[in-house]
């Protein structure tokens, strides 16, 4: 197969909290990873781990609250995204980059009409009539599966459930076929069964439109469903990125693998019990020396206290960890992926 080509590239992504005083509070530090065309990364982590924080840079749609340092990276057809103006960003946005944020009730105008809502978005970017709008609207909620699409577009969002607001905000963000989809916990407060349904129709446009896909989660069912790499977040950093299956097979960074014990199956003994991570995540204000895993890690030895781990290649995939949980790592095979 082919080498696919790059369509977002996030580079040594440092972000800091504005006007929180001394010490600074470190949202996110040095993260990297890449999307490729008709890819499915997603970004997995407790809550506070800096996913939407990272997702929300790529759109700056936090601009106004961070503060970036000044080799930070997010670039986008090879334009950094960090640098571009009001007004650059507010064409990319909806158009070339999409986003289908957590609750679509707080996204979606309560006073406008799904109809007026989705039509104002082809208006702006694609220059279309609003009778051309107005049906190309029609066609795409029809094929996220709503039925009856011309009564609907002139529904308020109080009148749909919960589903069909998810899928009118999938169909808004697909509108203008965009070549990157952000989707930030996109199932959230959906039964299992309209999950599925969700996760299908997302998976059978993104092939249809050749679409990258951003999945922001923590539900780890999702990523083994819709993921082609998993890229992991813990204290604001990368811990580490594989393809999805070698990831689920046998993860190296020891919070992956208690992200995975974690999750309860139907096989074992009945009275197996789940394991769980002990502890809490660190302050962003309070951040160890070494790793910002040590409090919590059962590998942990005095080298991980004074020395922060890298990111490094192993194998083929990305893991920042002094310990993995495949043993037989020499330091000197290490190669660092960033200083």
């Amino acid at each position: 197969m082919s080498k696919r080509e790059t369509l977002l590239e996030i580079n040594n992504l440092r972000a800091f909290a504005e006007k929180t005083g001394e010490p600074r509070s470190q949202l996110v530090n040095s993260v990297n990873f890449r999307i490729d065309k008709g890819e499915i990364v997603a970004l997995v982590g407790e809550s506070g781990c800096g996913k939407s924080v990272t997702a929300l840079s790529i759109l700056g749609l936090n601009a106004a609250s961070i503060e970036y340092e000044s080799e930070s990276e997010i670039r986008f057809h090879d334009e950094n995204l960090l640098q571009l103006s009001d007004r650059k960003l507010r064409k990319l946005r909806g158009n070339d980059i999409s986003m289908i944020f957590q609750d679509p009730m707080f996204s979606l105008n309560p006073l406008k009409k799904i109809g007026k809502q989705m039509t104002e978005a082809l208006l702006q970017h694609k220059a279309a009539d609003v009778r051309t709008a107005r049906q190309d609207a029609e066609k795409m909620i029809e094929r996220v599966g709503i039925t009856d699409p011309k009564r609907q577009l002139d529904n308020y969002p109080y009148q749909l459930s919960g589903g069909m607001r998810q899928r009118v905000m999938i169909a808004m963000a697909l509108l203008c076929k965009p070549e990157l989809l952000i989707a930030d916990e996109p199932t959230t407060a959906l039964d299992v069964t309209i999950q599925a349904q969700i996760l299908e129709i997302m998976k059978d446009l993104q092939q249809e439109l050749d679409v990258s896909i951003l999945l922001i989660t923590h539900d780890l069912g999702v990523v083994a469903e819709m993921a082609d790499r998993v890229v992991v977040m813990y204290s604001g950093q990368v811990v580490e990125e594989a393809d999805v299956y070698a990831l689920f097979e046998q993860p190296l960074h020891p919070y992956t693998n208690g992200l995975l014990t974690s999750v309860p199956t139907l096989e074992g003994e009945s009275d197996e019990r789940i394991s769980a991570i002990r502890g809490t995540v660190p302050s962003p204000q309070e951040l160890p020396k070494g790793c910002n895993f040590y409090d919590r890690c059962t590998r942990r030895t005095d080298r991980c206290k004074k020395e922060e781990p890298l990111l490094t290649n192993h194998g083929g995939r990305n893991v920042a960890c002094w310990h993995p949980v495949v043993e037989g790592v020499k330091d000197d095979e290490r190669t660092a992926i960033r200083n």
